[in-house]
């Protein structure tokens, strides 16, 4: 890693997981997890995300929901003000959020923290996918759920604008404390896709030396999935009937996503994607991995 902190920061996650294991950090919630599954499951569509999945969590929503903390940290990139929002409510898993304009996933989220407990991270910045920012009378931009590698981070600079050491220094230390952050036994991640843009049959092709298996539920729709990086969630999802792809952590691509990440040190990674808009399907694939947890 370029950064000795960064390194630091990556050390202690690696010890933390080889001590405690892979279970969280708070114990999952003891309500009655059966129950509110069979409710979520039957969510009617009314209640789903907005069509074009422009609105998040609005203060309202925060108000009305009971025992609900928020509060923020804020990293500066140049001009930028990159906040990080944290809503709590007892204890639970924690699930991050990291592009700003993938509001289906936040909206699920906070409905299964509001009714089982647990902690959102939700990256917030301007609306959208990813992060601008000037420095020094330069324009940058870049992929935020790319940044958690050296590489990564280069990449995504020059895709979109231009490298340079600074703005490098900077989004790596965005990355550092996006990764303090988070629970240092498990990574759960939340993103949304666009339809037959990117799914789990994404690697069966394009992507096909990044996972290690695939199993596709023709029931499903195939832009729902999980994806991970460990065999016992693979099988245990496979076996709930849920799409779900195992990351190959030997041949996997350097994008510089948590998922490289969390493979790299040996951490549990779940990412809960989802179709913009699949509200109802996202809030019950989260309580699956809720149950999950909470039969380990």
């Amino acid at each position: 890693m370029k950064t000795s902190s960064f390194r630091v920061s990556i050390l202690s996650l690696s010890i933390s997981f080889l001590v405690i294991g892979c279970k969280t950090n708070e114990p999952i919630s003891q309500k009655a997890i059966g129950e509110d599954f069979k409710t979520v499951a039957t969510i009617e569509k009314a209640d789903s995300a907005p069509e074009k999945d422009e609105i998040g969590i609005e203060e309202e929503d925060i108000a009305r929901a009971e025992g609900v903390r928020e509060y923020s940290d804020v990293q500066r990139l140049g001009s930028q003000e990159i906040k990080l929002r944290f809503l709590k409510k007892e204890d639970g898993p924690t699930f991050i959020n990291l592009h700003d304009d993938e509001n289906t996933s936040v909206k699920a989220a906070f409905k299964v923290l509001d009714s089982l407990g647990g902690r959102l991270i939700e990256l917030r910045h301007l609306g959208e996918r990813n992060i601008k920012f000037n420095l020094n009378s330069t324009a940058y931009e870049f992929d935020p759920n790319r940044m958690f590698t050296d590489l990564g981070a280069k990449t995504s600079l020059e895709q979109y604008s231009k490298m340079s050491t600074k703005a490098h220094e900077s989004i790596r230390g965005l990355a550092q404390r996006v990764v303090d952050s988070l629970d240092s036994q498990m990574i759960v991640t939340l993103h949304n896709n666009t339809n037959d843009n990117y799914s789990s049959l994404s690697y069966l092709d394009e992507y096909k030396t990044d996972a290690a298996a695939v199993f596709i539920n023709p029931t499903r729709d195939p832009d729902d999935f999980f994806f991970v990086t460990t065999l016992e969630f693979f099988e245990k999802f496979r076996n709930m009937g849920y799409n779900t792809v195992l990351q190959n952590n030997e041949t996997m691509t350097d994008d510089g996503s948590l998922s490289v990440l969390a493979g790299r040190l040996d951490i549990p990674y779940i990412n809960v994607e989802a179709e913009h808009g699949h509200f109802k399907e996202q809030v019950e694939m989260m309580f699956a991995l809720i149950s999950v947890l909470h039969t380990k």
